[in-house]
């Protein structure tokens, strides 16, 4: 029966959070391996044993996995954050930042690492572990605590305590940690310290009262409600000041309406005719493969009106999103070189409700979109439009229309069409498609830091722009490579001069996973020779394939137009209409 109902707390656990599955298999796996030590039954396996390990861990996995059937399955596998969110020595063990010691003021501390247990528990740790070393740890080295149940949870505790120290992967075995698998998943290590600070906690007190019974000496229980007291005021030190930030009010949301209210528009629009709402700057966070930021603006924006008329938003701020699924959302963030397949995920054609915040919106695509959409109101923070539904096929349609009359009354160089025959450019395709790339490729080691291209830039020191179709960008780990470029210095050493994310330049993802990425470089000094190459230390294995390098001076705009595309810029733009 115990099996069930620890069974039953296990499911309910794993439902509300994952961390909490992973805190009860510590202690209900590493907890019996410790109590057969104490027992010394040399690990002798018991049918029984597997028998409580399926009823209390497994079977709550299983069911849990079952409910989340259906659900997309493809996330990253290795999100960020395990050596960020790290607890410290420092942070469980010292009074940081408490009135009663002021003079310890630590700043590297990580908030998701900080668990101090408290003077009492600390006290009571140091004078614990000392006596465990005077007299136990030669005849009974496992017996931490007089009682045997908290002895297991304190060597537990003490593993997860370690555990959330990073160690042994902060023990120069970082690189170990990307071959974890699954455990991967519990990316804010510094969480697992709450076990310790509860644990030690129990262990302290336990010892204080079971002191104070044993004796009954009227100085003992003075002790005892001393430190009792001394708990409660660390307590109330944490949750100090904690309610203003619980509550987070927002006057949007409670203020009835009149003119400082900027959500007056909800009740003058017919929300009816809407079906979700793009707030920009667009915002995507949570997929761990892109991020982008947008503003803080946009978001709050987003979601008070989200809140307001009931309409899902196209912007995401979520955990660990599906990375298919992000890379059609980005679509609409993206360059408009190709159909929007994320349309069709749309339950029906009504238009968008389009919130851009005024004197923030300054990319081209969100403008494109602006400029495509009727304003409907404003205020003094920003703009409400709608979105027809039909204006993104309508934007690729302009945008293809407009590439195609700017080639005209051009001049031709070196096979393609440019608006200023004085000045040079370099395309490179390894596989001489300018329309398609992939046909052959240049691949190289992220982890040996290979080269892409050497290559010397023009005679002047004007800026230049630098583009190139790279494979996988639908992919895990990809698009967290840093491209990096190095000049050639007057000492004859290449020195760094770029060094960026990929997921921060790309420009279009397209339906096969090749993506544009673009950057800006400002050249040292004329005729300079430049390297491109690309790291990722996440990478396991497999190589980064690229393909299509053009470098142009950034007043410069190539074009090339083929049977059934037109090119500018390294975009290739498929034919949508009859103009061709």
């Amino acid at each position: 029966m115990n099996s069930f109902l620890t069974g039953l707390l296990v499911f309910i656990g794993l439902g509300l959070h994952a961390y909490y599955f992973a805190f009860f298999g510590l202690i209900i796996l590493f907890g019996s391996f410790i109590r057969l030590f104490n027992k010394k039954e040399n690990f002798r396996f018991y049918p029984d044993f597997l028998v409580h390990i399926t009823i209390q861990l497994i079977l709550p996995y299983l069911l849990v996995t079952a409910m989340s059937l259906g659900y997309p399955s493809d996330r990253t596998g290795y999100p960020w954050g395990f050596f960020n969110t790290k607890a410290f020595f420092e942070s469980v063990f010292l009074p940081n930042g408490k009135p009663y010691a002021r003079f310890i003021d630590i700043h590297y501390l990580n908030w998701e690492g900080i668990a101090f247990i408290g003077m009492v528990a600390v006290i009571g740790f140091i004078i614990g572990i000392s006596n465990y070393f005077k007299t136990h740890f030669k005849e009974k080295p496992l017996q931490l605590h007089s009682q045997p149940y908290i002895s297991m949870l304190m060597w537990v505790s003490i593993l997860a305590l370690f555990f959330s120290f990073t160690f042994p992967f902060s023990w120069g075995l970082e690189w170990l940690w990307n071959y974890m698998g699954p455990l991967r998943q519990f990316r804010a290590s510094g969480r697992f310290a709450w076990i310790f600070y509860y644990v030690i906690n129990i262990a302290v007190f336990y010892s204080l009262w079971k002191w104070y019974e044993n004796s009954r000496k009227i100085h003992y229980l003075l002790m005892l409600l001393f430190c009792v007291g001394w708990g409660f005021y660390d307590a109330y030190l944490n949750v100090r000041g904690r309610e203003n930030i619980l509550r987070n009010e927002i006057p949007e949301l409670t203020q009835k309406s009149g003119s400082q209210n900027n959500y007056d528009w909800e009740s003058k629009i017919p929300i009816s005719e809407f079906q979700a709402i793009i707030s920009l700057p667009y915002y995507h966070i949570g997929s761990e493969v892109y991020w982008i930021d947008g503003s803080g603006n946009s978001a709050k924006t987003a979601f008070i009106a989200s809140w307001k008329t009931g309409l899902p938003v196209c912007d995401v701020m979520l955990s660990r999103t599906s990375i298919s699924q992000s890379v059609k959302n980005l679509a609409l963030k993206w360059e408009p070189l190709q159909e929007f397949q994320i349309l069709k995920d749309f339950p029906d054609k009504k238009d968008i409700l389009l919130l851009a915040q005024k004197g923030e919106v300054t990319d081209e695509n969100e403008l494109r979109l602006i400029a495509n959409s009727a304003l409907l109101t404003e205020n003094e923070q920003y703009s409400i439009y709608r979105l027809p539904f039909n204006t993104f096929d309508k934007i690729r349609n302009d945008l293809s229309n407009s590439v195609i009359e700017e080639m005209k009354s051009k001049h031709v160089k070196n096979g393609f069409i440019v608006n200023d025959a004085g000045r040079d450019f370099r395309f490179i395709s390894f596989g001489d498609d300018v329309s398609k790339p992939g046909i052959k490729v240049k691949s190289v080691d992220p982890k040996k830091s290979e080269v892409i291209l050497d290559t010397v830039l023009f005679s002047d020191t004007s800026e230049v722009k630098i583009s190139l179709w790279m494979k996988d960008l639908d992919k895990d780990l990809i698009p967290r490579s840093r491209v990096i470029l190095n000049y050639l210095n007057s000492d004859g050493n290449f020195e760094e001069v770029y060094n960026n994310d990929v997921f921060r330049v790309v420009k279009f993802v397209d339906r096969e996973g090749w993506g544009l990425i673009e950057m800006n470089y400002k050249p040292k000094g004329p005729s300079e020779t430049l390297r491109i190459y690309m790291t990722n230390n996440l990478i396991t294995r497999g190589k980064i394939e690229v393909d299509n390098i053009l470098i142009r001076p950034v007043d410069l705009d190539v074009y090339y137009r083929g049977k059934d595309f037109v090119f500018k810029n390294n975009r290739v733009i498929r034919q949508v209409n009859s103009t061709f």
